[in-house]
């Protein structure tokens, strides 16, 4: 169940920038959520706010706008050990051990509190 949700990370800066995630509801759909963040090292704290959440059909997307989404374990192996690591553990010290889906709940969780 864990890789029917895709994420994808878009940023210029580190700092501040996009997650979406693809949950894959069933043959048939899939939800977007796309959401935003600003890290702050000095003060080790983030800030995460849902931007959207909608329903896509999967018969209306192109095969490209599925580019640059990932799995959990891949998405999670290639930021272990990089320069981005302690940025992304600001939003917790176990982001990246979690599954996509645990960091999807946790994004909805912090991002009603902003």
């Amino acid at each position: 169940m864990q890789d029917s949700v895709l994420i994808k990370h878009d940023c210029k800066v580190i700092e501040h920038g996009f997650f979406t995630f693809y949950t894959f509801d069933d043959d048939k759909t899939i939800i977007k959520n796309l959401f935003s963040y600003s890290l702050n090292l000095k003060k080790q704290t983030s800030v995460v706010s849902l931007i959207e959440s909608e329903t896509i059909k999967v018969d209306s997307m192109a095969k490209n706008d599925i580019d640059g989404f990932y799995k959990s374990e891949e998405w999670n192996k290639k930021r272990i050990g990089t320069s981005v690591e302690k940025y992304l553990l600001l939003f917790h010290q176990e982001f990246l051990k979690w599954n996509n889906a645990q960091k999807l709940d946790f994004f909805i969780q912090i991002g009603k509190k902003e």
